[in-house]
């Protein structure tokens, strides 16, 4: 691959080549050349660490702009269950799809309905599975990415089964299409993300050939709209916005909350990339050691 997308982007402006983030980056995709730090692009997993490090604020992370919804004849907003994770338990799911209207998009959906569903698909693979473990999810495109450039060996461990964004997003594109009588490609589905490395899953996804999805938005960006449209939307009766829930698809929002749904018994929900990276260096070694 020639080219390279990335969620991050240096300010020039701010730079003055501390080497902070090099020294943190994992898989040394940083180098600090002539007092100024440039990505070595085939390496950067988009974790974001170096953001944390820089101390001039010179690493931004990038999403969608709001503006890129004009692009499109019909829009709809697919929410990570982690923005319902933002909210009290007073404010459900239906509610915010229906906020997400007031800001200009044309429809919205609860991605934990799928979520649920891909959880289910995911029981079923594992009761399945006869191969080697442990597996791994591809929840978080950062970890996909830092097993293809730093632990090839476990690549075979990833779980082959399609994101809740991605399956979402293709049955909402055919919906639609068929419903409203456009062209896939005029109808834009956007994500709303708390993390900028989605971006990078869209637009050059690791997992697969292209994305169904057409771009992400930060949820800061739109969390304080959303908050205002909130007040204005009418709130729906308790109990008919309970029957709307999927508990099991709003686990994922939560941290270990995927192994928590699929009920695991031998499972280990990691965060934070150092540990990530301790986990893997454990997988990968005691692979060596088997196959001696």
């Amino acid at each position: 691959m020639s080219k390279y997308f990335h969620s991050i982007q240096i300010d020039t402006e701010k730079c003055d080549g501390r080497m902070k983030c090099m020294r943190i980056c994992p898989t040394q995709a940083i180098r600090v050349r002539d007092g100024m730090a440039k990505i070595i692009e085939e390496k950067c997993i988009d974790c974001g660490e170096c953001i944390t490090a820089c101390p001039n604020d010179a690493i931004i992370a990038q999403t969608d702009p709001f503006g890129e919804l004009a692009k499109f004849k019909y829009t709809v907003a697919l929410p990570s269950p982690g923005l319902q994770a933002q909210f009290g338990k007073e404010i459900l799911p239906k509610r915010i799809t229906e906020s997400l209207k007031k800001l200009g998009f044309d429809d919205a959906f609860d991605l934990s309905l799928t979520c649920g569903e891909i959880s289910f698909a995911i029981q079923e693979y594992l009761r399945e599975y006869k191969g080697p473990k442990p597996l791994i999810s591809i929840a978080c495109p950062t970890v996909v990415r830092l097993i293809q450039v730093k632990y090839p060996s476990i690549i075979d461990q990833l779980i082959p089964i399609d994101l809740p964004r991605e399956v979402a997003a293709r049955e909402l594109k055919k919906k639609h299409s068929k419903k409203l009588g456009l062209k896939e490609n005029e109808i834009g589905i956007f994500y709303l993300t708390p993390c900028p490395a989605k971006m990078i899953s869209i637009k050059q996804p690791a997992e697969k050939g292209r994305s169904y999805l057409d771009g992400a938005i930060s949820i800061s960006d739109i969390y304080g709209p959303l908050l205002s449209a909130l007040e204005n939307v009418k709130k729906e009766s308790y109990r008919k916005d309970l029957e709307d829930i999927c508990i099991l698809g709003m686990g994922w929002a939560m941290e270990g909350g995927i192994s928590r749904t699929l009920r695991l018994r031998n499972a280990l929900a990691v965060s934070g990339l150092g540990e990530v990276i301790k986990v893997f260096d454990d997988i990968e070694s005691l692979t060596a050691i088997t196959n001696d």
